[in-house]
C-alpha cells in the first residue's frame, strides 16, 4: 500500500469510529435528557468525558504494550470512537451557559469534578490495562 491509500484508509477508520462514537454520544445525551430533565448539572457531558478518558488510556496502554489491538485498531478507537465520544467543546459550552445563566456553582463544580474524574479514569485506565495484560 503506497502513502495515499495508507492515508485514506486510516482517514477512513477515524471518520467511520467519529460517527460511531458521536451516535454514541448522542445517545448518552438523550438518555440523560429524558431521565434527569431538570437537572442543571451537565451529566451527559461528564459522563461521556470519564468514560472515555478511561477508555483511551486502556486502549492506548494495551496496543503500545501488546500484540492484542493493532495500529490501526488503536486509530479507529482512540483517534475515531473516543473523539468522537468525547467532547472538550461541550464541556466547554455547557460551562459558558452555566455562567452566562449565573450558575458559578454549577460551573464550579463541574470544572472540578470533571478535571479530577477524567484524570483520575486516565489513569485507572491505565493502571486497569497494566493489571490486566501485565505490562
Amino acid at each position: 500500500m503506497d502513502d495515499s491509500s495508507t492515508l485514506v484508509g486510516k482517514t477512513a477508520l477515524v471518520v467511520v469510529g467519529s460517527g460511531l462514537g458521536g451516535g454514541l454520544r448522542f445517545l448518552v445525551n438523550t438518555a440523560f435528557a429524558r431521565y434527569m430533565p431538570l437537572s442543571r448539572f451537565p451529566w451527559a457531558t461528564l459522563t461521556v468525558n470519564v468514560a472515555g478518558s478511561y477508555l483511551i488510556a486502556f486502549i492506548s496502554h494495551l496496543a503500545l504494550s501488546t500484540t492484542i489491538i493493532s495500529a490501526n485498531t488503536r486509530l479507529f478507537l482512540t483517534v475515531g470512537v473516543m473523539g468522537g465520544l468525547t467532547t472538550y467543546s461541550t464541556f466547554n459550552n455547557d460551562l459558558i451557559e452555566a455562567l452566562r445563566t449565573g450558575q458559578l456553582l454549577t460551573a464550579t463544580v463541574s470544572s472540578i469534578a470533571t478535571f479530577a474524574t477524567c484524570l483520575l479514569a486516565g489513569a485507572l485506565g491505565l493502571m486497569s490495562a497494566r493489571t490486566l495484560f501485565n505490562g
